[in-house]
């Protein structure tokens, strides 16, 4: 039997000696004694087990399942597994459908029979059950340790740091808070404080501040000595917080970084500008991938996404009428960024970075494992003075406690040195995986979580412009990691043009990738099946309405609609005019013998079987018999037919589609 090891260890697994790497061992020494073959590893290593079944791995194992590749899965636990219930039971019935097993070591689960699938419905509620007692425990806790004005979690607020169990000011980040608050009182505007502060090369913790990042600092109450705690909780992951209700707030003092009476003038001036600004209903910045980075390439201004109920896709528009979709900027931005490549030698360093780490952790463990030694020798010392009665029993256990809480301390400082050894060498591996497998941006798309993406688009993208007919990207990227590959293959391709006159420290490219009408035009024919939809296609690239076509073709507005849904045919009468109104023509001849060209000839002309004899000097009835193949023209008749298509100049007016 072909079997498959599933492992899903988290970082505070981890963190307390349970390696991924253990739990594959004891999984394929299980499947030795059982006789199996293992074919697949199934890595979740530090995965949230709430919501595991959307994870592509998991999708990977439960293909393999499908298509037979494997047909058991060994698992350490259950809880690894996942722990909703819902995810569990539909794993299960994956496996079931394909005749597969799920095996438990720990709770020794077997899925093949009908007590083992009870059993493992029961514990998967059980598991279930845990994560939610937990997770109450947890915020019942929150409230209590704010109170007490202990650390909740995470860093301190930028400006602050926790020392001792307490909130108090960074030097280093507390002089950029007080030159923040400084610059807006004498500029009155967030993007120009933003830009001073840029200017004196005064940066957040992790980026340049921007306005969302500066106005969250100012209007923080923390910086005047009240700190607010308990106020957010999480929706799930990958979605943003939402504030608590305002009575579950919990408010502690710290040290202030500016004076009371600055912090409310610049929460007032604040204030007053939001209020000025109040009716331009400007979206929050960051919320979809592109915020921020798109302008109008018709007059230059930014363009947002206005949200409103029952939106399917962003747009981002502007007050100029310009708009386009986020799917035609994400797909356009793709296109562009399999130019970028991945340099090998970044990752490589990088490597070699973690390698060192590596090392380090290693001679640190040595140096705790030669402590725990000493403490130990210490304990037996100690035991052997009680036993020859050199020290009485109260100094003994004074000592013993003391040598004891050493020993422990330095046992969980071991398992968490070993953890991190195990945390680095995996991730040694995965980066060895991206150096291997991974050669360009694009390629790492796919991979890559919402807010992710949003990163690599902001760190590699100064500008985007929308124009009519194309969208211009402008990338700048760090040189020392990546490269933009073959200037003269992608000018040819897509017209790029490099760009030397921007004071980045990065290389700009400018990418032009045009817009094809199918990709903005709602309702775009892309095939063209009958002679309505060649007419729909060319209103659509025209901006015209059904009216406007109609009183061009001096008909009516359902006329024009009946032929776009191929419900009727245009008279022939008008098909000449069609013909000039589309610029080529929409038909082929059915053949290339002189009947069809005759006929192909009657159809672009607008002619009838009488107009079309008289034409040609032919009997009407002799005309109608060629054209329905009831007679065919003599060889003479041929000639004369021949002579008079190659005197007509009609077909070298327009090309044939």
């Amino acid at each position: 039997m072909k079997a498959g090891i599933w492992i899903r260890v988290s970082t505070e697994e981890q963190a307390k000696g349970e390696s991924p790497k253990h739990h594959e061992v004891r999984a394929r020494t299980y499947a030795e004694l059982k006789g199996w073959e293992v074919v697949e590893v199934y890595d979740l290593s530090g995965v949230s087990g709430k919501e595991v079944l959307s994870h592509p791995e998991t999708q990977r194992m439960l293909n393999d399942v499908k298509s037979g590749r494997i047909q058991v899965l060994i698992f350490s636990k259950l809880a690894r597994l996942a722990r909703n219930v819902k995810e569990l039971l539909e794993i299960a019935e994956v496996f079931q459908n394909h005749k597969a097993n799920l095996v438990s070591l720990d709770e020794n689960i077997d899925t093949s029979t009908p007590a083992g699938r009870l059993l493992f419905v029961v514990i998967g509620a059980l598991a279930q059950w845990e994560r939610e007692e937990i997770a109450e425990r947890v915020r019942a806790s929150v409230p209590v340790r704010a109170r007490m004005g202990k650390n909740t979690g995470g860093v301190g607020p930028f400006g602050y740091k926790w020392e001792n169990g307490k909130l108090v000011p960074n030097p280093d980040e507390a002089y950029v808070v007080k030159r923040a608050f400084e610059l807006y009182l004498e500029t009155g505007k967030l993007l120009t404080t933003c830009r001073r502060l840029e200017e004196e090369g005064l940066k957040a913790r992790k980026s340049s501040f921007r306005t969302t990042t500066l106005k969250r600092i100012l209007t923080d109450t923390v910086y005047k000595g009240l700190k607010r705690a308990n106020y957010t909780r999480t929706r799930g992951k990958g979605k943003s917080w939402e504030l608590k209700p305002s009575e579950e707030w919990v408010y502690f003092e710290v040290e202030p970084i500016v004076p009371a009476d600055v912090w409310e003038k610049v929460n007032a001036m604040i204030r007053k500008n939001e209020e000025k600004y109040k009716h331009m209903r400007v979206p929050k910045e960051g919320k979809y991938l592109f915020s921020g980075l798109v302008v109008c390439g018709n007059c230059g201004r930014k363009m947002y996404v206005y949200p409103y109920t029952g939106m399917k896709e962003p747009v981002y528009r502007c007050r100029c009428r310009t708009k386009v979709g986020e799917s035609l900027l994400e797909k356009k931005f793709l296109e562009g960024l399999k130019h970028l490549v991945v340099k090998p030698e970044h990752f490589k360093e990088v490597i070699k970075e973690e390698r060192k780490k590596v090392e380090d952790l290693k001679e640190a463990k040595k140096a705790r494992e030669s402590e725990l030694q000493k403490v130990k020798q210490k304990i037996e010392r100690l035991f052997n003075l009680y036993e020859e009665e050199i020290i009485d029993k109260e100094t003994f256990r004074a000592r013993f406690e003391e040598l004891k809480s050493r020993k422990e301390a330095i046992e969980v400082a071991l398992k968490k040195i070993q953890a991190e050894i195990d945390f680095y060498e995996i991730k040694e591996v995965s980066f060895e995986f991206v150096l291997d497998r991974v050669k360009t941006f694009k390629e790492m798309w796919n991979v890559l979580e919402f807010e992710e993406r949003k990163e690599l688009i902001k760190t590699i993208i100064d500008k985007i412009q929308v124009n009519k007919d194309k969208i211009t990207f402008l990338f700048s990227c760090p040189d020392e990691f990546v490269n933009f590959e073959n200037y003269t293959h992608i000018y040819r391709d897509v017209g790029i043009i490099l760009k030397d006159s921007y004071s980045s420290p990065y290389p700009f490219l400018e990418i032009s990738l045009p817009i094809i009408p199918q990709e903005v035009i709602k309702g775009y024919p892309e095939k063209l099946e009958h002679l309505g939809e060649h007419l729909k296609r060319k209103r659509l690239e025209l901006g015209l309405t059904r009216k406007e076509v109609g009183k061009i073709f001096e008909v009516s507005e359902e006329t024009v609609c009946n032929w776009e849904s191929g419900r009727t045919y245009p008279n022939v009468k008008l098909i000449p005019r069609i013909i000039k109104f589309l610029g080529y023509i929409p038909f082929k001849p059915e053949g290339v013998d002189l009947v069809n060209r005759l006929k192909f000839y009657k159809l672009i002309n607008g002619l009838t079987v009488e107009e079309l004899a008289y034409k040609i000097s032919k009997h009407t009835d002799q005309v109608r018999a060629w054209l329905t193949g009831r007679r065919k023209p003599s060889k003479k008749n041929k000639e004369w037919i021949e002579g008079f298509l190659k005197e007509e100049v009609s077909l070298k007016n327009f090309e044939v589609s």
